[in-house]
């Protein structure tokens, strides 16, 4: 029964008040319901609109089949771990050789091919995708800048992967104290303060988005 979602139509509840909402009705701890005007999918802390579930439904048919080394992060990636953040997109994290198959992959809604793209605190291989109208970031080999002005080592994504089970995927994502430390890193100060107490049970509400790309 908890692996299910009960739909509830033609209810409008605050998000605040969401979770007293679903007690009151004694409802299972997976489900959809009406918030504000957005379906949403709720399982314990997590708050996620189904439209982000479905697109990842669909990476996750392509990229769960294939041999590339991925992970989600980001907002998205956090969403996934319980924190009540806000989704603006999915972030997908890989190898540079996996940046590639990924565009062959999903490549009938590639909006930007990927190539090497630098910042002055990030670097990667970069792409972008548009599936039902989200936007897909595919970033491979990241690397962040030290403080002596050089770069570091491309993250190794099998040192920091944890496995989130959800909707009968079993999605790879980063681990929230490895967030924690890139957020550090990228000078995001107040990002990783808000992370942190996440991470010693101080929950709030959190408004976490990926490293900008220029």
């Amino acid at each position: 029964m908890q692996n299910k979602i009960i739909a509830i139509l033609c209810i409008k509840v605050d998000k605040r008040k969401s979770k007293d909402f679903l007690k009151f009705l004694k409802l299972p701890s997976a489900t959809s319901f009406i918030c504000e005007t957005s379906v949403k999918c709720y399982r314990g802390e997590r708050m996620i609109e189904l439209t982000y579930l479905k697109v990842l439904r669909k990476i996750y048919a392509r990229l769960s089949e294939s041999n590339v080394n991925w992970v989600v992060t980001g907002s998205f990636g956090c969403a996934l771990q319980g924190l009540p953040v806000e989704v603006h997109d999915i972030d997908i994290q890989t190898d540079k050789m996996g940046t590639y198959e990924i565009e062959h992959l999903l490549s009938k809604f590639v909006i930007k091919k990927v190539t090497f793209s630098s910042t002055d605190k990030i670097r990667s291989h970069f792409g972008a995708l548009m599936i039902d109208g989200v936007k897909v970031e595919i970033m491979g080999d990241i690397q962040k800048r030290l403080e002596d002005g050089g770069w570091e080592s491309p993250v190794d994504l099998k040192l920091h992967k944890r496995v989130i089970e959800i909707e009968g995927m079993r999605v790879p994502v980063l681990s929230l104290e490895y967030e924690h430390q890139a957020y550090l890193k990228l000078g995001r100060v107040k990002k990783a303060e808000m992370l942190k107490k996440w991470l010693h049970g101080e929950h709030g509400s959190l408004n976490i988005r990926s490293p900008e790309r220029t």
